[in-house]
């Protein structure tokens, strides 16, 4: 499972990384490995992820190329003080074992995307 987070200037994003890192023990049951990945640089995106302590793997300095790839809605800045590049929107891949494309959710706002909190059917659910 590849997770697309908008990067360090969005709140949002930081509570659902720590959501993820609480779930990764269930997705690890069901056999999902997880990802995430932003456009921001190695320092930026080390400064949001570093108090969550996650346990799954990070990755960053996403080009656009990359994101669009991934199907991400790109957005630019409002501000200097939001982010000084653009970034893509909140997203999730899945691709199962048979490496065919299980799951796609692309948003192009910052606050809808899956629930990671237990609540989801999905969750409870085995592959």
């Amino acid at each position: 499972m590849v997770v697309v987070y908008r990067d360090r200037h969005c709140p949002v994003c930081t509570r659902y990384l720590g959501d993820l890192n609480a779930m990764l023990p269930k997705l690890t049951e069901l056999g999902i490995d997880l990802v995430v990945v932003s456009a921001d640089p190695q320092e930026k995106a080390a400064n949001q992820i570093d108090p969550i302590a996650p346990t799954y793997a990070v990755g960053y300095d996403l080009t656009i190329e990359q994101m669009q790839a991934l199907g991400s809605y790109i957005s630019h800045p409002h501000s200097a003080t939001e982010t000084d590049r653009p970034f893509a929107e909140p997203g999730l891949v899945v691709v199962n074992a048979d490496d065919n494309l299980q799951v796609t959710d692309i948003s192009n706002v910052p606050f809808a995307r899956p629930d990671f909190t237990g609540h989801g059917a999905w969750v409870h659910s085995q592959p």
